[in-house]
């Protein structure tokens, strides 16, 4: 069978864009609270550099109806690109927030509990920079602040993964739900 040269040259292409995407990191930093409801999506990388700040997509609460809380995170590199996993379908981004001279270097995560009253799974995040800030972005104050990760070994923050439950329709729905971050050199 012959392949068209345009054939060949999409799927040279193809592979080169997804070999872009890839890059080796030296540890993953996670935190035990995050709820496991959904699927883990891709896991994204800043091209070059660390992450120098974030911004969280958010739905508000509203005690009427069901509201999901945090719908993704972005992670905004050095180099000025803007990075994300799996991103829920629902609220606005926030205000992005950046490290004052350093990079983001562990995490923590703010978890709404389980309960009969609409559930939100992960309400919030804190960020701690390489210079000592702390910054902390956060939907409500229903939710509670769990452990931080461990700090990047090697270098910071540069890769995200999250998992995200898709539309339940007429079920709870919770949209984002855990992180994971990834640090390179």
């Amino acid at each position: 069978m012959a392949l068209s040269v345009s054939t060949v040259l999409f799927f040279i292409l193809s592979c080169g864009l997804w070999v872009a995407e890839a890059r080796l990191y030296t540890s993953v930093l996670t935190v035990p609270n995050g709820p496991r409801w959904g699927r883990w999506g891709p896991a994204h990388f800043c091209s070059k550099g660390h992450a120098v700040g974030f911004q969280i997509k958010l739905e508000p609460f509203v005690m009427e109806f069901d509201t999901t809380s945090m719908n993704a995170i972005a992670l905004l590199c050095d180099d000025g690109e803007t990075v994300t996993s799996t991103i829920g379908p629902w609220g606005y981004w926030l205000r992005a927030m950046y490290c004052y001279r350093g990079k983001l270097d562990s995490f923590a995560l703010i978890v709404h509990e389980a309960t009969e009253v609409d559930y939100t799974a992960t309400e919030g995040i804190v960020f701690h920079c390489s210079d000592s800030d702390e910054l902390t972005s956060t939907g409500s104050e229903r939710g509670r602040l769990g452990p931080m990760s461990n700090q990047c070994a090697e270098g910071y923050i540069c890769g995200i993964q999250t998992r995200v439950q898709s539309p339940q329709y007429i079920k709870e729905d919770t949209a984002l739900n855990d992180v994971k971050m990834f640090c390179c050199d």
